[in-house]
């Protein structure tokens, strides 16, 4: 949660920028509820609608929380809205949604993941290419983690690949399989 010790005077202030959030984002939380139902990738939908939501929660509390706050709270505003929701009150959120992170990352890096499907790479194989990959961006400090470079952990990137690509298989195996590249 964005606060556990929240004055009460500023409870009223959470309580709108939900309200506003709800509201103003409504569609990609139809979005994704529609994917959640249809086993369909969400992610883009969630990208879209965290980048955006993100920005106007800074507007609504006047820039007063880090980022890193700002996502916390958004992220449960996002499972609150879905889990809540009137309509759509049986939706399976996917656990790997309860990952925020891990579901921006994968939005992020899904094309080399297509392009490694698409060569006809294993999953073991796809996994120590993107390891790589992770390590080559740490190494030249192009990702956005803002860790220290010089140690990244084998073990938890490995347990973070097997579950995107359990998601991805889940929910873009027969796209996939369909625009496969046979090369003769």
């Amino acid at each position: 949660m964005l606060n556990q010790n929240i004055k009460s005077n500023n409870l009223s202030d959470f309580q709108s920028t939900i309200n506003v959030i709800q509201f103003e984002y409504q569609h990609y939380f139809d979005a994704m509820i529609e994917h959640f139902i249809n086993s369909s990738d969400a992610s883009r939908v969630f990208s879209d609608f965290f980048e955006k939501a993100h920005r106007r929660m800074h507007e609504i509390l006047d820039y007063n929380y880090s980022c890193v706050k700002i996502n916390q709270f958004l992220h449960d505003i996002f499972l609150i809205s879905l889990k809540y929701n009137y309509q759509h009150c049986d939706v399976e959120i996917p656990e790997f949604f309860y990952n925020f992170n891990a579901v921006l990352y994968y939005d992020n890096i899904k094309p080399k993941i297509v392009d490694l499907i698409e060569c006809r790479y294993s999953d073991q194989l796809i996994i120590e290419n993107l390891l790589e990959f992770e390590k080559e961006r740490h190494k030249n400090n192009e990702c956005q983690c803002g860790k220290n470079h010089k140690c990244i952990n084998d073990d938890d990137l490995k347990s973070l690949f097997k579950m995107i690509l359990k998601y991805f298989h889940q929910t873009n195996n027969s796209s996939i399989i369909s625009n496969f590249k046979y090369y003769n």
